[in-house]
């Protein structure tokens, strides 16, 4: 062995000493140094591919494997990390082959199995990605990340009870594993097993994956989870993902303010005047660069929690829990009496950025091929606030859809209107629980894997009284669930 070689040897051993205690950025250069002196050590390439990715530079890591793959055809491994690498940058088609060759070269390669059930899931083929988890604890059983992406293809299956006891194994290989605690959280909540899921829905604060982690608050006020006396206290409670689970919780605030607390609740500012009257509220305020004084504090889906909603009969229930304001009402009602027919309002998609926006929403003109066209006896009222482009030029070619999105500012007037309506059809979105929250008759369209708030199967749900659940009965298939909805209109309307 030359000396440049047994240096390049040296070198490397000493970046992978440091790689394996996390010291990426002392391994580098080190790796760097190694291929100077020796440019055939494929795997001081294949480890420097494995760095680039760890700093997030695919395009990199990319390079440095194919690298390796030229120098070394037959490395299962490489395949397997290019296929992650490619994934990254939304090239499904390359990581999908590079997948299948790294399993062809080595079918015992457990994390080739799991990456490309990963993508597999990814691609909506979850039956499929369930048989590549499987495969790879078959050949890795102390695996917890498989077990709790397993659980994730169970219940996007709607095989609920299955992916808790993934999850379960998960967790009891892996104690504190916050993700598979937190989906374990999400299928007691799907099953209606309140008990143990609002704690284990806690786990979403460690979750680095999901939006609530990203915004968790850090205050000097200790949070309030029901065990301290709230007479003469100031909680602050503050709204803290989407603005239908805002809708959604704020019932629980006049619980709180009957344990004789003052009451401050941060909303979204498009919530802002509508929450103004709920009860119980005493001061309700957008977020603020300088809080007011408290001496508790709670974000407010973790009310359940502290108020001990351990079963579904526990939900609070005192529907219409909020209200559309009086002189917007009478607007709106003046405004549609010069229009024939019973009033029915659509909502066809919410936010774009939704993870599952794919999933729930639907396209305006697939919504209209189910509708009945009773023209004299219904009219449709728009409630979107915004059109998505093909919606736009849909909707211009059916003017007798009212538009008056440029009426919404905000929900407190999407309120009042929804209140001057007969019957709202909507997706799993913000207007739904308004409508609910207004004690309004919905027909509420929901994707295969509903949302857990859905519980399973049920038509009906214990949260919102006045709705109707209608579920797709096969993953993307809208066909089946809409061609009910006519008659669910007509009966709904009488």
């Amino acid at each position: 062995m030359s000396t440049q070689t047994t240096l390049a040897h040296a070198l490397f051993q000493q970046a992978y000493a440091l790689h394996q205690q996390g010291k990426i950025q002392q391994a580098k250069p080190l790796y760097e140094q190694a291929i100077t002196q020796s440019p055939d050590l494929t795997d001081a390439y294949l480890l420097l591919g494995v760095i680039a990715q760890q700093m997030r530079d695919s395009p990199l890591a990319i390079r440095y494997f194919e690298h390796a793959i030229q120098q070394r055809p037959k490395f299962a491994v490489t395949y397997c990390h290019l296929g992650v690498a490619q994934k990254s940058l939304g090239q499904f088609d390359q990581a999908l082959k590079n997948y299948d060759r790294a399993i062809a070269l080595d079918r015992n390669l457990a994390d080739a199995f799991y990456n490309r059930g990963i993508l597999k899931s990814e691609l909506r083929s979850f039956a499929s990605a369930l048989q590549d988890y499987d495969a790879a604890i078959t050949l890795r059983p102390n695996y917890p990340e498989a077990f709790c992406n397993r659980g994730i293809a169970l219940r996007q299956l709607n095989q609920v009870s299955e992916a808790l006891s993934s999850y379960d194994q998960a967790v009891s290989l892996r104690p504190n594993f916050a993700d598979a605690e937190y989906n374990r959280g999400l299928c007691l909540l799907q099953l209606g097993k309140f008990e143990h899921a609002w704690s284990a829905y806690e786990w979403r604060w460690q979750c680095e994956g999901i939006s609530a982690s990203k915004k968790r608050r850090q205050f000097s006020q200790p949070m309030w989870l029901g065990e301290t006396d709230l007479v003469g206290k100031t909680i602050y409670v503050y709204s803290e993902q989407g603005l239908g689970d805002t809708l959604q919780f704020c019932r629980y605030i006049p619980l709180i303010k009957a344990l004789g607390a003052y009451v401050i609740f941060e909303v979204q500012a498009p919530l802002l005047q509508l929450l103004q009257t709920l009860k119980g509220v005493d001061a309700c305020i957008v977020r603020p660069e300088h809080y007011p004084q408290f001496d508790f504090q709670i974000p407010l889906m973790s009310l359940p929690l502290a108020c001990k909603t351990l079963d579904l009969a526990s939900i609070p229930n005192d529907i219409p829990y909020l209200k559309a304001d009086e002189n917007k009402l009478r607007d709106w009602r003046q405004t549609l009496s010069a229009y024939k027919g019973r009033k029915v309002g659509l909502v066809w998609n919410g936010s774009s950025n939704h993870k599952n926006d794919q999933q729930r929403s639907i396209d305006l003109a697939t919504l209209l091929a189910y509708l009945p066209t009773h023209e004299e006896h219904i009219q449709y009222v728009s409630l979107q606030k915004e059109y998505r482009p093909q919606d736009h030029q849909v909707l211009q070619a059916h003017p007798k859809i009212l538009d008056f999105s440029d009426k919404l500012h905000d929900f407190s007037d999407t309120a009042a209107l929804c209140q001057s309506l007969d019957l709202i059809v909507s997706v799993d979105t913000s207007v739904a629980h308004l409508a609910g929250g207004l004690g309004k008759p919905v027909l509420l369209l929901l994707p295969f894997n509903a949302d857990w708030r859905w519980l399973l199967e049920r038509e009906d749900s214990p949260w919102y009284p006045s709705l109707h659940l209608i579920r797709q009965t096969k993953i993307d298939d809208w066909h089946t669930s809409l061609s009910k909805l006519g008659t669910k209109i007509e009966c709904a309307l009488g």
